[in-house]
């Protein structure tokens, strides 16, 4: 069988992979036919994952992988693959899967990598030999062990390693081939290449492989032709085929050489193929040699790190845990994700593949995706484990991962869980900071307050709250978080409302528990609406016009307001048509009563409500003009009506106080007193019943600093000294003289009156002549009393 295997390979150019078998607890050299063939590619059976209780690693040996050597001394396997539960097809069954182990779940694996080979790079279709050797050369070896000798423990175990796909397909910065030749070779002369190692490589791998023709039935060994791989560094040795730094990887029985060489020097080698042991009757052989450089560390070190996106739950609540493992240089080999923490329930196990296919590994053997095996991770494309899991009690747990690989440090990491179901506590003493509840305010913004709710097991996260009016009243707010964990909110900024403000708060922790109860406080009043200005209603003094009373009252029609109500004015009075107020409450009523001095006043007002708005200085009222004159006519008449009556005044005697045109001093009329006594002095006429007067209607002297008096007069005759005019006041038991006219020739007058004239709401004034002389006769016109300020 193995004979014709070999030949298959080598006259159809095909690439024969068989599973190395499952006899390997029954010790060495139990690879048979046709898996023993020289130019199959034999595949033993490893672990990809590892177990911190049983004490496996991945990449460990599977148990029963057959072993090496052949009986011939070759070496064998030539490489291997995961074969331990691994989860395939169920035969007569579409549907069904079943885990299985053995190297015939290994086998397919490297199937498949050489199938995407091929696929890959169209110098690997038809060529065995270039395959095997590039499977070979990029292959990671067990506990990162160097081959430098054929025929080792490593070799009948392990082979040349755990295939490595990414490695087999693409170069990069961690690692690379540095060629890959294949050709036809006899023996007739060697062959060669120059390579160049770049500075800094940590490790040089060198594969030669060739296929064959079969060796004859009676022959003691598989092998026909014995080609040895050299290496020569600089200096090389150009001038021969065998010689050179590196030889101890040949071998006189496999046709599969493998040196690997730790911090190779840098600079120009060569690769040698010499044909050592060569029948000049054989057919040629079909040869591969690759160089494949590694830069990095090939026991690198990985950051885990390990996150959850809920770290506080309720009893049986699903949180993700992810484990993402990121290595710091090359490929992390067989990388696996253990659980080592406490128990939990599982709901899923997933991870993303580098397609971005998302896997369910929640079947998965042996543990059902408890655990999870990354496979091998590129230093630049790190990958992510996730669980889905719970836990059914309260209390603090940990979640533990422990990360294992073919070659990568382990590491652990944990992540705390805190389980809590039972509700959190209420908050105390809520109240607002800003407002006063039952009060109106004119601050839309409402500050509250509170004692922070608490929560044993996971804390307080917030609150929900829901601001209401009292229409609704006190309601629970709904299952929405809202606010952090805080003792305070500004709510608003809220409209003018006749319904108060109210303020519901409810708690929840970190693991989402709601509290049952909640906390209300309520009832604020709102009103942010200014009140307009009052309108003007009446006035004792005409606006526009002027008055000697210096004391004046105006009302005004009450404002309104919406909300709050009017609380006051304030009030100005000055001489500017607009002006606004300080906003001072004046008065709560709708007039006022002030006293001016003589100028041109208005009066300012704006209003104001219980929640203090002012009348916006835009919009005022503005009562006035009202004119305070410096003095005032107290009374007036220039007898222009032809008589006393009109000016209301009264007289002695008709027959002697007249008005005529002949006693004008202006105008048509005037006024005239003919002869009369006052009953004393040296012209007295001795007689009262002949005095001649006349009396003013009563003048109000009240509020005047003083109270004059203005004619015209004259006495017509004069032709004794004693004749006069007299301007006489009553001041309450007497007339009393405030002036006297005793001209003949026409003249204007002004007298003050006396002090104790003033004050005097009814005051009377009188003109009485003191004459004897049948033709004396006083005249007088535009009689005028004034007032003054």
């Amino acid at each position: 069988h193995a004979r014709a295997y070999d030949a298959a390979v080598y006259d159809k150019d095909q690439l024969w992979i068989f599973a190395a078998g499952n006899a390997g607890l029954n010790g060495p050299s139990t690879i048979i036919s046709p898996a023993s063939a020289k130019n199959v590619l034999t595949v033993g059976s490893v672990s990809d994952y590892g177990s911190s209780i049983s004490g496996r690693s991945p990449g460990d040996l599977a148990d029963g992988s057959s072993l090496g050597p052949m009986l011939d001394g070759r070496w064998k396997p030539n490489i291997v693959a995961p074969g331990v539960q691994i989860t395939s097809a169920a035969a007569n069954d579409n549907t069904g899967y079943v885990p299985f182990n053995g190297t015939s779940m290994a086998a397919p694996h490297v199937a498949g990598f050489a199938a995407t080979l091929v696929d890959h790079y169209s110098n690997y279709r038809y060529n065995p030999a270039l395959i095997s050797a590039s499977l070979m050369a990029t292959a990671i070896t067990k506990d990162n062990q160097t081959l430098s000798t054929p025929g080792t423990t490593h070799h009948n175990t392990y082979g040349a390693g755990r295939v490595s796909s990414y490695k087999a397909h693409y170069n990069f910065s961690g690692a690379g081939y540095l060629g890959a030749w294949s050709f036809d070779q006899d023996e007739v002369g060697y062959r060669y290449s120059d390579f160049t190692v770049p500075v800094g490589t940590q490790r040089l791998v060198a594969v030669m492989h060739y296929v064959e023709d079969k060796c004859s039935s009676l022959a003691s060994q598989a092998l026909v032709n014995d080609y040895d791989l050299w290496l020569d560094r600089d200096p090389v040795d150009t001038a021969n085929g065998n010689t050179g730094d590196y030889w101890a990887q040949q071998s006189t029985v496999d046709n599969t050489e493998i040196r690997i060489i730790d911090s190779p020097a840098s600079g120009a080698w060569r690769w040698k193929t010499y044909p050592e042991s060569v029948s000049v009757l054989a057919k040629k052989v079909k040869m591969a040699v690759v160089i494949y450089a590694i830069y990095d560390d090939t026991t690198p070190d990985a950051t885990l790190t390990l996150a959850v996106d809920d770290s506080t739950v309720q009893p049986g609540q699903i949180i993700n845990v992810s484990a993402t493992v990121d290595p710091t240089d090359y490929i992390a080999s067989a990388v696996y994700l253990e659980h080592v923490g406490h128990t939990f329930a599982l709901d899923s196990s997933s991870t993303t593949l580098y397609d971005g296919v998302v896997t369910d590994l929640k079947d998965n053997h042996p543990n059902q995706g408890k655990d999870i095996l990354l496979g091998d991770i590129i230093d630049f494309l790190p990958r992510t484990g996730t669980w889905g899991l719970s836990y059914a009690s309260e209390g603090k747990w940990n979640v533990a991962v422990q990360t294992s690989s073919d070659n990568m440090v382990n590491n652990t990491a944990v992540v705390n869980v805190t389980v809590d179901g039972t509700e959190p506590g209420a908050v105390t003493d809520l109240k607002s900071t800003s407002h006063k509840a039952g009060a109106w305010s004119n601050n839309p913004n409402i500050t509250w307050t509170w004692t922070p709710a608490t929560d044993a097991l996971t804390g307080i996260q917030g609150y929900g709250i829901w601001e209401t009016d009292m229409v609704l009243g006190c309601l629970r707010p709904t299952s929405t978080l809202d606010l952090g964990a805080v003792s305070t909110y500004t709510g608003g900024p809220y409209p003018s409302s006749n319904s108060g403000r109210v303020f519901n708060i409810r708690s929840v922790d970190n693991a989402d528990n709601w509290d049952t109860d909640y906390v209300c406080d309520s009832y604020y009043l709102i009103d942010v609406d200014a009140p307009p200005a009052p309108t003007f209603n009446s006035s004792d003094h005409a606006v526009g016009g002027k008055s000697c009373n210096s004391t004046i009252t105006v009302s005004w029609n009450a404002a309104s307001d919406a909300h709050s109500g009017v609380a006051g004015y304030g009030l100005l009075w000055n001489t500017s048509p607009t002006w606004c107020p300080d906003p001072t409450v004046t008065t709560t009523g709708t007039s006022d009563t002030t006293t001016l001095s003589p100028g041109t006043w208005y009066l300012h007002v704006i209003t104001t409500d219980a929640a203090g708005n002012w009348t916006p200085c835009s919009n005022p009222a503005h009562f006035g003009p009202f004119t305070i004159a410096p003095s005032c006519t107290l009374f007036a008449d220039d007898f222009e009506s032809g008589g006393y009556a009109a000016g209301g005044w009264t007289t002695s005697s008709a027959g002697r106080c007249k008005v005529n045109a002949n006693s004008a001093f202006n105008g048509a009329f005037g006024a005239r007193l003919k002869k009369g006594g006052q009953g004393t002095g040296p012209c007295t006429v001795g007689v009262a019943a002949k005095q001649t007067w006349i009396q003013a209607p009563p003048v109000d002297t009240t509020g005047w600093s003083a109270v004059r008096v203005y004619m015209n007069a004259h006495f017509r005759k004069n032709t004794l000294s004693c004749e006069y005019l007299d301007l006489q006041w009553w001041d309450g038991a007497a007339w009393q003289s405030a002036g006297i006219v005793e001209k003949h020739a026409w003249a204007a007058y002004s007298f003050n009156l006396p002090a104790g004239a003033l004050g005097n709401p009814a005051l009377s004034l009188r003109l009485i002549t003191n004459s004897k002389g049948k033709g004396e006769k006083a005249e007088l016109d535009d009689f005028v009393v004034i007032g003054i300020e």
